[in-house]
């Protein structure tokens, strides 16, 4: 049955870049993969240091834990990595950032094949 449920994610997957899907650069220092990512901007709502909430505005792209390839090696993604993307002709940079409680990104999808990556706009 775990096949099947396994077929459909990836399946899923590429369904989900073809509908969405855009061609960025993740950047790690000098290192660089093009790989699909499929943006959803996204409002959460933290608790900033001296413990009042606020509302963030987050740029998350879902990936492809196959596709976080650097060097030969895979690797999760962490803070201070850029996603730089085309919007309007335009090279825009997004920081990976850890957004209060929530860590640099999270998993998509149960199995763990797709990860939601928490992004800031580098101005």
């Amino acid at each position: 049955m775990s096949n099947i449920i396994q077929d459909g994610l990836v399946w899923f997957q590429e369904q989900l870049h073809v509908a969405g899907g855009v061609s960025v650069s993740y950047q790690r220092g000098a290192l660089s993969v093009t790989i699909t990512a499929t943006p959803k901007p996204h409002e959460y709502e933290v608790v900033d240091d001296e413990g009042f909430g606020i509302v963030m505005l987050s740029r998350d792209y879902i990936v492809n834990v196959s596709d976080l390839v650097l060097a030969g090696a895979e690797f999760a993604p962490r803070s201070g990595d850029r996603i730089v993307e085309m919007l309007g002709g335009v090279a825009q940079t997004f920081e990976v950032m850890a957004l209060g409680q929530k860590h640099e990104y999270e998993p998509f999808d149960s199995d763990g094949l797709m990860l939601l990556v928490h992004t800031k706009k580098v101005v």
